[in-house]
């Protein structure tokens, strides 16, 4: 099976409607705006999304699994895995229609991501039902710990709610170092969570890695991170620019901002011109940009902290 994943796009709300794990549970207004809200949390910042797409042979991708996940408030993390009752995720939308949504936006989401740390809650999921065969069913399932980790790695967590209504995703959870949580019987759906402390009494864990994430030091401009995000993906700059919806200029520049913070915070990482490239040639410009780019893009594979909303230590940026 050729699967692969990605951040979500607003052309990928119906699919994912589609797929909603709970969706049986939603009122018809619930899941009418369902798109709207989505696509809301996704300009604003405060949604983290990604899909898993099957390809086969010429046909487009295909759409298979999906999952959502949002920073929400103490008090809606407590609540829930105090309550223990099932849902989650209908309760959570039934609150942003009445206007008390508990899901942080960007400036508090950097607040708490250079402070206490944050509260994460997978508030939507799905999975294509289809006649999968065992193996097929693993490979998909096995696949989504991978995207999780790749979507979620280099914030500062402080506790994460999960809730699945597929034994197999709820059994892979428990393998990764979740805990079933207190109330979650038997039955479907099941809640899984973990705190920064209990990771911490299991380090080995593959989700404990997700709670040791080092302070960033270059502190990019949320603009300057969604560039660098998109070229991590290996979009070049007019992919950039059309998927950010904004000019080819604004994408040049802001790489100039990037590569001058760099050159402030750690100018030993970017190459510097060869001597025989002195007086520059158009060409040999063009090679330095891409040597720059490639050291900047393989530091940050490993640095994932720098991609994420942080509160710079002098505040301006």
């Amino acid at each position: 099976m050729d699967l692969t994943y990605r951040e979500v796009e607003v052309r990928d709300f119906d699919a994912c409607g589609v797929l909603l794990q709970d969706r049986e549970h939603y009122s018809g207004e619930a899941l009418a705006a369902l798109p709207e809200i989505w696509g809301q949390w996704l300009v604003s910042g405060a949604l983290n999304a990604a899909v898993m797409e099957l390809r086969e042979g010429s046909a487009e991708p295909e759409i298979i699994q999906f999952g959502m996940s949002v920073f929400v408030t103490n008090q809606f993390l407590v609540e829930a895995r105090i309550a223990g009752t099932p849902h989650l995720g209908v309760r959570l939308i039934s609150r942003v229609l009445a206007g008390r949504s508990p899901v942080l936006d960007l400036a508090a989401i950097r607040a708490a991501n250079s402070g206490d740390g944050l509260n994460l809650f997978v508030s939507h999921s799905g999975f294509l039902r289809r006649d999968w065969t065992p193996e097929q069913s693993l490979l998909i399932a096995g696949r989504a710990p991978e995207s999780f980790f790749w979507l979620h790695q280099g914030y500062n967590f402080r506790e994460m709610l999960l809730e699945y209504y597929d034994v197999m995703l709820v059994q892979l959870c428990l393998a990764a170092g979740f805990r079933l949580r207190e109330g979650s019987g038997d039955s479907s759906p099941q809640i899984v969570g973990i705190t920064r402390e209990e990771a911490a009494t299991n380090p080995g864990t593959y989700v404990s890695k997700l709670f040791h994430s080092p302070a960033p030091r270059f502190f990019f401009s949320y603009g300057e991170q969604k560039v660098l995000l998109q070229a991590l993906l290996g979009r070049n700059d007019e992919e950039i620019a059309a998927l950010l919806d904004v000019a080819l200029s604004t994408v040049k520049k802001r790489w100039v901002a990037i590569y001058d913070c760099v050159n402030d915070q750690l100018p030993e990482m970017l190459p510097e011109m060869p001597p025989e490239a002195i007086p520059p040639s158009r060409l040999s410009l063009q090679k330095r940009g891409q040597e720059k780019r490639r050291h900047l893009l393989a530091y940050l594979r490993q640095h994932p902290e720098e991609l994420r909303p942080s509160v710079p230590r002098n505040g301006l940026k």
